[in-house]
């Protein structure tokens, strides 16, 4: 899935009062009810902390082997859904519906611009920046095409 192999630095499991730390801080951040919530994190899931070596400083928390929250820094100040988690929940973040024909270009790693966002009357072109939902500096939000309710 990924054109390079990521370098690890370290692989463990969580315990059970890292792993209520990492429920807590993802119930706190994101829109998420708790049955959503277990559907990531059932009795028999294996939670591994991955840190990723020099230069991303990285942790991932995977579950089941499928990196499901990313920290960016490694510090904990930050934690993101991966793709797989927005699979599993995709209302966890407010969405950013995008035409068709941008999202080959985007999932080829192209930057979304403004004229590809597809907010207005009844799903057209952008026609005014007050259609955009509100959002702040550094919040995440997914991107998907109009008429997939899956992110991309």
């Amino acid at each position: 899935m990924f054109k390079k192999p990521i370098k690890r630095s370290s692989e463990s499991p969580l315990g059970g009062k890292e792993l209520k730390k990492l429920r807590s801080d993802i119930l706190r951040k994101f829109s998420i009810s708790d049955a959503e919530l277990e559907a990531f994190f059932s009795q028999k899931a294996n939670v591994k902390c991955v840190k990723l070596a020099e230069p991303a400083n990285a942790t991932l928390y995977a579950v089941d082997d499928e990196p499901m929250f990313c920290d960016p820094d490694g510090k904990g100040n930050a934690l993101f859904p991966t793709i797989y988690a927005l699979w599993k929940c995709p209302t966890m973040l407010p969405a950013l519906p995008i035409q068709a024909p941008v999202s080959k270009f985007v999932v080829g790693g192209a930057d979304l611009m403004l004229p590809g966002v597809a907010i207005g009357i009844e799903g057209g072109p952008l026609q005014r920046a007050s259609d955009l939902p509100q959002f702040e500096k550094g919040s995440g939000m997914l991107i998907r095409c109009i008429g997939n309710p899956m992110p991309i």
